[in-house]
């Protein structure tokens, strides 16, 4: 996930989060980065493409190691067991959709994932 275009993106956001002690949901991108919405839109595609690699990353890992309970448990709080599940389906052939990125979920997981680690 470390290469994809939209990683600084999430890296940067996650830090203005934890500046203005704000979740994702209500963190004015537009405002705080004085961007248009049009800007703010592509910033955020670019976002869920990393985001997508990452729940796909996950995926694997977790059908390679599926009793890895603290893998399980960073996958769960980054995108939900449902979507997690869906995605290591849809990557053994068994189902034709994956999981579902969603974009608050990634972001507010990846704060509490670091205050976790503090």
């Amino acid at each position: 996930m470390s290469s994809e275009r939209g990683t600084s993106d999430i890296l940067h956001v996650v830090k203005l989060m934890k500046i203005h002690h704000l979740n994702d949901r209500s963190l004015d991108l537009v405002k705080i980065l004085g961007i248009s919405n049009h800007e703010k839109k592509i910033m955020e595609q670019r976002m869920r493409r990393a985001i997508k690699v990452g729940l796909v990353n996950l995926s694997n890992q977790l059908i390679d190691n599926p009793y890895d309970e603290g893998l399980s448990n960073h996958a769960n709080n980054l995108f939900g067991y449902e979507n997690v599940h869906a995605q290591m389906l849809h990557q053994q052939g068994k189902q034709l959709t994956g999981g579902r990125i969603t974009l608050q979920k990634f972001m507010d997981g990846l704060i509490d994932e670091e205050s976790f680690h503090d």
